[in-house]
C-alpha cells in the first residue's frame, strides 16, 4: 500500500536518494525500517532495495514478534511509503 502518510501505522519507507527528495524517516516515528539503494546514517533497519526476499522476511519477523505476548490485539498493518 502506498500513502497513508498521515496515519500513525507502522510503515516501511522506500527511500531512493537519486530521486532528490528528503526522506520521511527522521521526522516520522511510525517508520520502522528503510528499503533503500544507498547507504544511510539511519538507526533504523536498512533493507536492500533489490532484495525483495529480505524485505518479506523482515516483515514476517516483525509480524511474528508483535503477535506473541499481545493477546486481543491484531497484528499491525504495514504500509510502504514510496519517496
Amino acid at each position: 500500500m502506498e500513502g497513508f502518510r498521515s496515519d500513525a501505522i507502522p510503515r516501511i519507507e522506500v527511500y531512493r536518494p537519486a530521486h532528490g527528495r528528503e526522506p520521511y524517516y527522521p521526522r516520522d516515528p511510525s517508520i520502522l525500517a528503510l528499503v533503500t539503494d544507498a547507504p544511510t546514517d539511519s538507526r533504523l533497519p536498512c533493507l536492500p532495495l533489490n532484495d525483495p526476499t529480505a524485505v518479506v522476511l523482515f516483515i514476517l519477523a516483525l509480524r511474528a514478534s508483535r503477535r506473541f505476548g499481545r493477546e486481543a490485539r491484531p497484528a499491525p498493518q504495514l504500509a510502504a511509503v514510496a519517496v
